[in-house]
């Protein structure tokens, strides 16, 4: 329970301190790098846990809530999180197996309607 009290209160504390901090510098890597400091945090207050479902249902949400919510932080001009995964599995099984392989996604956002895929 002690476990739980501290998780919660640290949260609390990153997220209080993520939305000060991201009010202040204009959107892009110096918002970022002011951030920074409440991204790690997340990723290990799940290991304060003694229990594995404790550990991995709060690593679950606190991992997801640092790496994709935080990422959205970056500059616009980078590529999406979906688009970056699907090129890097694309490049890395093209090497990998030798074959010459396609992205899923040719410019979806400029399509009108599902049926252009």
């Amino acid at each position: 329970m002690e476990a739980l009290l501290k998780v919660s209160a640290s949260v609390a504390a990153l997220i209080a301190y993520a939305r000060f901090t991201a009010s202040k510098p204009t959107p892009g890597c110096r918002r970022f790098v002011a951030l920074l400091p409440a991204i790690s945090p997340l990723l290990f207050l799940p290991l304060s846990f003694t229990s594995i479902h404790f550990r991995g249902i709060t690593g679950f949400f606190l991992g997801w809530l640092a790496a994709f919510r935080f990422l959205h932080l970056l500059p616009p001009h980078l590529p999406d999180n979906l688009e970056l995964v699907l090129s890097t599995a694309v490049f890395v099984g093209g090497s990998l197996l030798g074959l010459d392989l396609e992205l899923q996604f040719n410019a979806p956002y400029l399509s009108t309607s599902l049926q252009d895929f």
